[in-house]
């Protein structure tokens, strides 16, 4: 038995034994685990923004009802924005952003539209 130890260790290249990781692995670097904790902290206020946001639209859209365009003309008029892409404009960033936005609203807002402002 002590033998098969001995042949054990002398075999292992790292010579610390069966699930220990090996001594000379690179340690994390203290500057990169701060940048991940703080992607992961942007991450989640974002989620929590884009939530409340969520909120926020569907209940506008519910209190007003279907005089939505009569007291809130801007977002009526985002709503009924398009895309701003023609056949001779160039595609962008910028572009397909605002495309992105608007498709976003689009998907959030209606669900919560009062059925005689669809119709329109």
């Amino acid at each position: 038995n002590a033998e098969r130890q001995l042949l054990r260790r002398s075999s292992s290249v790292t010579g610390r034994g069966p699930g220990r990781p090996p001594a000379y692995t690179k340690r994390e670097d203290s500057v990169e685990v701060t940048e991940a904790i703080l992607d992961i902290e942007n991450q989640k206020l974002g989620e929590i923004q884009r939530r409340g946001c969520i909120y926020a639209l569907q209940y506008i859209a519910n209190y007003f009802g279907e005089e939505l365009p009569e007291k809130v003309p801007q977002l009526w008029d985002l709503i009924n924005g398009n895309f701003k892409i023609s056949q001779d404009s160039e595609i962008t960033l910028e572009n397909s952003q605002s495309d992105i936005n608007w498709l976003q609203l689009l998907e959030v807002v209606i669900p919560a539209l009062h059925p005689q402002i669809i119709a329109q």
